[in-house]
């Protein structure tokens, strides 16, 4: 059960500026009034979010725009989010996805790959916060180390005198 609705803990840059990256997530869940409720938890200032109610019409946005983070019922009608899921990952082997179920996780979910999450239904909103912090925390570690490792390649080498 969706309890309360906590912000995203945000790292600050030395000049105040946030440094976890917002998420643009792509969120699909059939029943109308969980992916309703869903949406208005976690949608704000760090967080844009796209619904749909079957996988088919998520996988055109999918190949329209990019997503941050996928997060889809695994008991869909039509087809399944694990199969939503498997096409996501052959499209994008590094995109981050969240598998949500009320029933157990399919026992080879560790071999979607390595940016695949799941949680159990019904979840705290704390617990889907928590992950999607942990997410954007990831993400945000990546870009870092680009910029870094940018920085330093263009950074001059000290001589010695």
């Amino acid at each position: 059960m969706l309890l309360s609705k906590k912000p995203l803990r945000l790292l600050l840059e030395p000049d105040g500026e946030p440094m976890m990256k917002s998420l643009n997530i792509l969120y699909v869940e059939d029943n109308q009034q969980i992916r309703d409720t869903v949406c208005e938890l976690l949608e704000g200032d760090s967080r844009k979010i796209s619904t749909f109610a079957t996988a088919e019409d998520a996988l055109i946005a999918f190949a329209k725009n990019s997503f941050d983070v996928v997060m889809t019922d695994i008991s869909l009608p039509g087809l399944s989010g694990t199969d939503f899921t498997r096409r996501v990952l052959a499209a994008q082997p590094a995109q981050w996805v969240v598998l949500c179920s009320g029933y157990a996780m399919p026992p080879d979910l560790t071999k979607l790959g390595p940016n695949v999450r799941s949680l159990l239904k019904p979840f705290e909103f704390e617990e889907l916060a928590s992950l999607l912090d942990k997410i954007a925390i990831a993400m945000t570690g990546s870009t870092l180390e680009r910029k870094v490792s940018a920085v330093s390649a263009c950074a001059p080498v000290p001589q010695e005198v």
